[in-house]
């Protein structure tokens, strides 16, 4: 019988988390970035090697039987060995048991499993979250049966090449895709490209199992041998935003045989630096919304403002390849600030009459301070920063961002 050897590219959380899968099954592997200094120290197996930086020209992909790819890593230069290529999700449904519901969509995927945790929890139910929220999936087999439920993030990366769930894997499965829109178009380059890839969550699922899919977004609809429910209405627009958990948690507690409880809504909490509100001076509002990453985001924090109220929205950082031609922004938009890599280029997509292009955020929001320096009704605002553009050209991720934004505007406009 031939070994399995593997090779781990990328170390960061996720191949932190490979590299301590493999060595408890004592299967070989050795470990490479492109990076000179990678942000964790991985030690190959036993008689692994190490090639990072320039060394990673030198890896022979050959004599690897599988690959796993942190998703931060672009594949395309070694696209002739996808055929090696396997996904932390693979190596999940070897060793799990426990009921999955995974989660995929464009946006509202972090704040779907944060609610759904809380929703379970209200229910008397255990759940482990793990996956694109943050927490490598294979850290959670070791709840595997303390749980009644392993509540799985996927992004379009986690699924890219996902070989499938197998005959032999038993457990239930709900997949759910919450909505579709254009995202990560610099990896995927084609909208389709990025569907293809959304739509593998379909390959988690046998006759058993059951698909959640958004009725108001055909995208989201995948035929298949296995049961279907769907979301009868778009994302809510209610200030805590459950309806989807909600309903997930009610298919799933009806899959168990036990009746769903009702529960507080107001006692869900948010996830940070999603539609966060800040109390400001004298009635000014600041909405914190670093997790926007797309323009789709954006349209859907905009829709949750008042109206009535003035609206600065600040914008900005790396597009990915996608165009602002389509945000579709409100009346009560009365100025749009830019900052970050791509700001220019957004300016030239956006229609708006007043726009302010400053290239980093301190800048933006020393702007808006000397704006409200000569008025007295601010309590007519809204301050929304909703960037829609990955973080990566000025900050290390969203949540480092957001921070940033919450101690810049509170030191610019003080309560």
């Amino acid at each position: 019988m031939i070994e399995e050897y593997f090779l781990i590219i990328g170390s960061g959380l996720s191949g932190v988390s490979v590299s301590e899968y493999l060595l408890k099954k004592d299967l070989p592997f050795d470990i490479a970035d492109t990076r000179e200094v990678p942000p964790f120290e991985i030690n190959p197996s036993k008689n692994g090697k190490a090639f990072f930086g320039d060394d990673f020209k030198k890896i022979d992909f050959q004599k690897y039987q599988k690959i796993y790819l942190s998703p931060g890593f672009n594949p395309e230069q070694i696209m002739e060995f996808s055929s090696k290529f396997i996904t932390e999700l693979d190596l999940f449904l070897n060793d799990s048991s426990a009921p999955i519901i995974a989660v995929t969509g464009t946006n509202g995927k972090s704040s779907t499993i944060n609610q759904l945790e809380q929703i379970l929890s209200m229910q008397g139910l255990k759940s482990a979250k793990g996956g694109n929220i943050g927490i490598p999936m294979l850290n959670n087999l070791k709840l595997d049966d303390q749980i009644d439920v392993h509540l799985i993030e996927l992004s379009s990366f986690q699924l890219e090449f996902f070989k499938g769930k197998k005959l032999e894997h038993n457990s239930s499965t709900f997949g759910v895709f919450l909505n579709f829109a254009p995202d990560h178009l610099d990896r995927h380059k084609s909208m389709q490209n990025y569907l293809s890839c959304k739509s593998n969550i379909a390959k988690l699922l046998l006759e058993s199992d059951c698909l959640i899919f958004n009725s108001k977004d055909p995208e989201t609809l995948i035929e298949g041998n296995f049961r279907m429910e769907s979301i009868p209405f778009e994302q809510s627009k209610s200030k805590k935003n459950c309806i989807e958990a909600n309903f997930i948690a009610r298919v799933f507690i009806e899959w168990l045989g036990s009746d769903f409880k009702e529960y507080p809504e107001e006692k869900i909490e948010q996830l940070p630096f999603r539609n966060q509100q800040l109390n400001l001076l004298e009635g000014l509002l600041a909405i914190n919304d670093s997790k926007s990453t797309n323009p789709h985001s954006v349209e859907f924090s905009l829709s949750k403002l008042d109206s009535s109220k003035k609206t600065l929205l600040i914008l900005g950082g790396l597009k990915k390849n996608i165009s602002f031609r389509d945000l579709d922004l409100p009346q009560s938009v009365h100025t749009v600030y830019l900052f970050g890599q791509d700001r220019k280029k957004i300016a030239e997509e956006i229609a708006h009459e007043d726009i302010v292009i400053r290239e980093c955020l301190d800048e933006i929001i020393d702007e808006i301070k000397n704006y409200f320096s000569s008025r007295n009704d601010l309590n007519q605002f809204i301050i929304l920063f909703s960037p829609g553009c990955s973080s990566f050209d000025q900050y290390k991720n969203f949540e480092e961002r957001g921070t940033a934004f919450n101690q810049l505007i509170n030191q610019a406009i003080r309560v």
